[in-house]
């Protein structure tokens, strides 16, 4: 009997991470399966990449493939900010010094529905106000 070994890879198919189950042999690879990544796998996958690419490779061809591939994927966009250091110390004591960038993402995206809540309730009260007016 031969033995085979199975396994998954993780891999980009245009901008689209796939993880493809396989077997194998000492001669032979066998596809199994492939389905579209999971979050979590593209974020794996994406981390590793980031991580083993090569410097030059990454800078010279892959940089804005890469970058609007991650963008699509996750939904978010990597950018460089400027934070008072106070600020970062209390995200970071907050989340215990991991995930931190996720509770400021969280409190900048809580602002932005406080702000549309707050134009949504200006437009009622005007809405109101003209009715009233246009009673008496």
């Amino acid at each position: 009997m031969v033995g085979f070994k199975l396994g998954n890879a993780a891999g980009s198919l245009g901008v689209l991470v796939v993880v493809i189950t396989h077997s194998e042999t000492d001669d032979e690879i066998h596809f199994i399966s492939m389905r579209e990544a999971e979050k979590h796998e593209t974020r794996q996958f994406f981390s590793h990449l980031r991580q083993h690419a090569p410097a030059a490779h990454r800078a010279k061809r892959c940089q804005p493939e890469f970058a609007d591939a991650l963008t699509q994927q996750l939904g978010k966009h990597r950018i460089t900010i400027m934070l008072d250091g106070r600020v970062v110390r209390a995200y970071e004591a907050r989340a215990g010094g991991r995930g931190y960038q996720k509770l400021i993402n969280e409190t900048l995206r809580l602002g932005l529905q406080a702000d549309a809540a707050k134009d949504d309730l200006r437009e009622v009260v005007r809405q109101v106000i003209r009715e009233e007016l246009r009673s008496n």
